[in-house]
């Protein structure tokens, strides 16, 4: 998994209404991988409010 740098923009429209979005991912069952995935996220500056297993 990789970030892409400037795949995400921020809206600077004083009315827009952020939106939830649901992401269901699979990783691979070994050490570290949770971090690779929220690595990834963390960088495309995303919020998280909610993680479940």
């Amino acid at each position: 998994m990789s970030a892409v740098p400037g795949h995400l923009h921020k809206c600077t429209d004083a009315t827009f209404t952020p939106v939830k979005t649901t992401i269901h991912v699979t990783i691979a069952d070994k050490v570290g991988a949770l971090d690779e995935c929220l690595a990834v996220i963390k960088a495309l500056n995303i919020s998280l409010t909610r993680i479940e297993s």
